[in-house]
């Protein structure tokens, strides 16, 4: 039986409403991780956090019987809603030995993702909320004022009266427009999802890459994922070869894997692992070089470890800055609702107005 199919037979599934939140996984990763850099067993760390987080009991201490039967710390996890990243991130620690830099790391991970989510919401729920509003005062204006306006104005052959016809169609045609916007975005949404199913994690990543708002996200979490995983195992003196060969195993990520098995089709053909990296533009343009000084050096571990400190700092820095963008863009559109409104508002007065001289 296949590895992955055991192992989703073996993770029991529970509902949506008991699934640990963001909050409460950083939270729970963070003590295990301490607990365990104090001399804690792992079992003895999961009975500790019981009175820790009382709330969860039942779960720890379902955990405390899958590690009973076997079952390793990633998989129990995996049962509890835990996210996959965490998951994928765990499973490879049991490979290279560093769990409890790892449990550490994953909290900071969580944490920092919910302040980023929580940051995002902040930003968009007052535009977005004025976005709706704005739109609704259009459908509104439309289903009580439009009989009216197409009375009183007259376009002229002038640009004032292009500039009515643009605005009278744009209202007559307000809802099939909302309507088929949507329709749109749903279809190119479940087209985009029928699509990636067919592609596989590598596949995903060069995809990705190409859509120039997430392409530099993709490089940097990509280049950091890699050069952090690799570094654990050159730190325990490991060769390149035994690294590729773990990592292309059952515990490595289905990315993780075929980007393995890239490096193992590279160093068969004789190239060096700088040339393989240079080959994908899914990791950062510089990487190759910090490898190859690294090699030069024999500094490799400590280089690649720096390498991924750095690439996630600039990571979280870059997403910071677009979601600081994000909010002057939609006040923007706000702004030309609200101008459209006042000027569909005084069109009457100043078409009268205008047939006054």
């Amino acid at each position: 039986m296949h590895v992955d199919t055991l192992r989703r037979r073996i993770t029991w599934r529970i509902s949506s409403e008991k699934r640990w939140l963001a909050k409460e996984q950083a939270y729970f990763l963070k003590r295990l991780g301490e607990l365990l850099k104090e001399g804690f067993s792992l079992s003895d760390g999961l009975a500790f956090l019981k009175m820790m987080q009382p709330k969860r009991v039942d779960d720890i201490q379902r955990m405390l019987a899958k590690l009973e039967t076997g079952i390793n710390l990633a998989d129990a996890l995996a049962g509890c809603g835990f996210s996959e990243q965490v998951v994928s991130q765990l499973r490879l620690s049991f490979l290279h030995g560093k769990l409890t830099e790892t449990l550490l790391f994953c909290s900071d991970f969580l944490t920092e993702k919910d302040k980023q989510l929580h940051k995002l919401r902040k930003v968009l729920i007052y535009p977005l909320f004025l976005l709706v509003f704005a739109n609704v005062m259009l459908i509104a204006i439309r289903q009580v004022l439009l009989p009216s306006l197409e009375t009183m104005l007259v376009p002229s052959e002038e640009g004032s009266g292009l500039m009515v016809r643009i605005i009278l169609n744009y209202l007559e045609n307000l809802p099939l427009i909302i309507l088929g916007t949507m329709a749109l975005g749903a279809g190119v949404f479940l087209l985009s999802k029928s699509y990636l199913k067919k592609k596989s994690a590598f596949q995903k990543s060069l995809l990705f890459c190409r859509v120039p708002l997430f392409s530099k996200w993709v490089q940097l979490y990509y280049s950091f994922f890699f050069c952090r995983e690799y570094a654990y195992f050159f730190r325990n003196g490991m060769q390149l070869n035994q690294i590729v060969s773990l990592m292309r195993g059952d515990e490595g990520t289905a990315w993780m894997k075929e980007i393995s098995g890239l490096v193992e089709g590279g160093l068969m053909q004789g190239d060096s692992l700088t040339t393989i990296i240079k080959r994908y533009p899914i990791f950062k343009e510089e990487m190759g070089w910090i490898i190859y000084h690294g090699e030069l050096t024999s500094q490799l571990p400590i280089k690649l470890s720096m390498y991924s400190e750095e690439c996630f700092r600039l990571l979280i820095a870059d997403i910071e800055q677009k979601i600081g963008w994000l909010q002057p863009v939609l006040f923007l559109m706000v702004a030309v609702i609200v101008m459209a409104i006042y000027l569909i508002l005084l069109m009457p007065m100043l078409s009268s107005l205008g047939g006054m001289y």
